[in-house]
């Protein structure tokens, strides 16, 4: 699926859209986790290499909503003991893990069984986006196929999620609040988001 690199872009926008101002001196500590929650959900691929089964636990209920949840739960639970706002930890918690289930389902799959299984618990059924927007991930067996097609796979995700990362950034520099109504705010957002649908779909056409 999508890469820790993309997962942690991801990250990095939503630090922005919740945080009103950039991070000084700590506060690149909160950036850094922000963005290592949001990738967090692969750690389950060592999972995989420890039993020696690929796929036996990557992209399964490690990859959900309801995963989510734990993680805004002990989130939460961090931030009672730490004096903070339980219910913000929560709800932070929640949406970064939430954004790697999101991505993921936003990618290209070719292993079945294909997708995710993105509702659990109130589904096991795997989980897939008729129309990707983001590239895979090739791990196995090393090549310099799989190398080209890795390299494309983050040049795509920087096309896709880095306007909108670099816009929030400008902006919290400037002190500003991101404007919806702004012709700039809204190209850096929908303009990649179109043209990465565009592209994938091309690519993979060509395949």
């Amino acid at each position: 699926m999508a890469t820790p690199y993309g997962h942690g872009l991801a990250g990095g926008i939503l630090y922005f859209l919740l945080n009103r101002k950039l991070p000084e001196g700590r506060g690149w500590g909160y950036f850094f986790l922000y963005a290592g929650v949001a990738a967090s959900a692969d750690l389950d691929l060592f999972l995989d290499l420890w039993t020696g089964e690929t796929g036996r636990f990557h992209h399964g209920i490690s990859h959900s909503l309801g995963a989510a949840a734990l993680v805004g739960f002990l989130a939460a639970g961090t931030a009672r003991i730490m004096g903070w706002r339980p219910a913000r930890a929560f709800g932070i918690g929640f949406l970064l893990y939430a954004s790697h289930v999101l991505l993921d389902t936003m990618t290209v799959d070719t292993k079945p069984p294909l997708g995710l299984q993105a509702l659990w618990p109130l589904t096991d059924a795997f989980t897939l986006s008729p129309v990707p927007l983001f590239l895979d991930v090739w791990r196995w067996p090393f090549s310099p196929e799989m190398v080209r097609h890795n390299a494309l796979t983050v040049l795509m995700e920087t096309l896709i999620l880095a306007p909108p990362f670099i816009h929030l950034f400008y902006a919290r520099r400037r002190g500003e609040a991101f404007s919806r109504t702004r012709v700039l705010g809204v190209g850096v957002w929908v303009v990649p988001v179109v043209v990465g649908f565009i592209l994938t779909g091309s690519i993979l056409k060509g395949r």
